[in-house]
């Protein structure tokens, strides 16, 4: 049996259990590794070279990233389901990505784009992103019945992958929430917006203020601004894998390593004060121009 047998018997098997686009993601990038390889024989080594020729069309490395999980996850399957021996991609290493933070909005940003809202809905969607961190398609498929006011949560069932988690809303959100929910009453979606409109919207608020803003930039203010730690914004953004939040929010780290700095720096624990006429830093309690401490051996002590 061939590996477009194979193939597609596996995007069968994907489709069972992934959304439509990560099985069209699946479907087109071992699909165009099919047609290169033609009637060669699969390896570890005609595998490293297809993903290198990807950067010499042109292909970004996110894109070379891609395909090479979505060659990796194909044959690993057909080696489960003894369609393979031996993997190909099991030597191969991934592409190196380059390192990204996704930082969002200032917070003056987001009071000047909630200012520019003209609708109780517009508002509760922009409020909603930002509070909860949801996707685009996550928050234009939820509906009402997955919203618990009182309890504050809201149950996202069209998450990636088709996994289904529990985010908490905060009480202001509820209570704007609640206030849409009594506009409406028999609606059925909770934003009445399709992904394609709510995603018009945002940006139409943000042209009106000269931001260029898109829902999944308030995803990533949910996430920059977030008190929590890199656990609790996993389970909140609905990531797999908590190495994948960190990543790509580190600049969260940096902030807090900011913030306790300022309090726990041993230069602020000794409580140091600049002299205003040459700007020498000194301790507390030392006097200008005394002696340097030494060891017992009488040399002046450098450690």
């Amino acid at each position: 049996m061939g590996l477009v047998a194979h193939l597609g018997a596996y995007l069968v098997a994907v489709a069972a259990g992934c959304a439509p686009g990560t099985v069209a993601i699946y479907r087109y990038h071992c699909s165009r590794f099919v047609l290169w390889l033609g009637r060669r024989r699969v390896s570890a080594d005609r595998c490293r070279a297809y993903l290198a020729g990807l950067a010499g069309d042109g292909l970004g490395a996110s894109t070379r990233h891609g395909a090479f999980r979505a060659l990796r996850a194909w044959f690993r399957w057909c080696v489960r389901e003894g369609r393979l021996a031996a993997d190909p991609m099991a030597a191969v290493r991934a592409p190196r990505l380059p390192e990204v933070s996704r930082v969002g909005l200032a917070l003056d940003q987001v009071r000047v784009l909630l200012a520019a809202a003209r609708s109780l809905r517009d508002r509760a969607a922009v409020l909603f992103l930002l509070d909860t961190g949801l996707r685009l398609q996550e928050a234009a498929g939820l509906v009402w019945a997955d919203v618990d006011l009182p309890g504050k949560w809201v149950t996202v069932r069209a998450g990636k992958g088709g996994r289904v988690r529990w985010v908490p809303v905060s009480p202001e959100v509820a209570v704007v929430l609640g206030e849409l929910r009594g506009q409406a009453p028999s609606a059925v979606r909770v934003f009445g917006m399709t992904r394609a409109a709510l995603y018009q919207m945002v940006r139409r608020l943000g042209r009106r203020v000269g931001l260029h803003v898109s829902p999944h930039q308030l995803r990533h203010t949910a996430a920059t601004w977030y008190g929590g730690d890199v656990e609790d914004l996993r389970l909140l953004l609905g990531h797999r894998r908590v190495s994948t939040t960190a990543e790509i929010y580190r600049h969260r780290e940096a902030r807090h390593l900011g913030q306790v700095h300022a309090s726990r720096s041993v230069v602020r624990l000794l409580g140091v004060e600049v002299m205003p006429t040459v700007g020498a830093v000194l301790p507390f309690g030392v006097v200008p121009g005394a002696a340097r401490g030494t060891n017992d051996s009488g040399d002046l002590d450098d450690s």
